[in-house]
């Protein structure tokens, strides 16, 4: 009876120690993902801020396009008049050869 005592006494020890053993795990693991969801917090921040930086470059982008086919356009515009100013020069200078030919 008192070797039976002593059996369920070691099985009772050896339970707790499992026990706690187990919690210390299960506390380890909480710490993990305590800090697996801080790093991920962490993250999405991150990312929230690149995604505005883009959001933000890629208005700075179609701003500078703006520009660019502005100053495209008045390139386009100024030449059409100098091709139309080279055309009057042309047929001023034809006009004059006309008018100061010998008769």
């Amino acid at each position: 009876d008192h070797t039976q005592l002593n059996a369920v006494e070691a099985r009772a020890n050896s339970t707790e120690s499992e026990l706690l053993y187990c919690q210390e795990q299960a506390h380890g693991l909480q710490q993990n993902l305590d800090q697996e969801c801080e790093h991920s917090r962490s993250l999405s921040v991150e990312l929230q801020q690149s995604r505005e930086h883009c959001a933000a470059l890629k208005a700075d982008l179609q701003e500078a396009l703006g520009k660019l086919q502005r100053v495209l356009n008045d390139r386009a515009s100024l030449q059409s008049e100098i091709d139309r100013l080279h055309g009057d020069l042309d047929k001023a200078r034809d006009s004059e050869c006309s008018t100061a030919l010998p008769l």
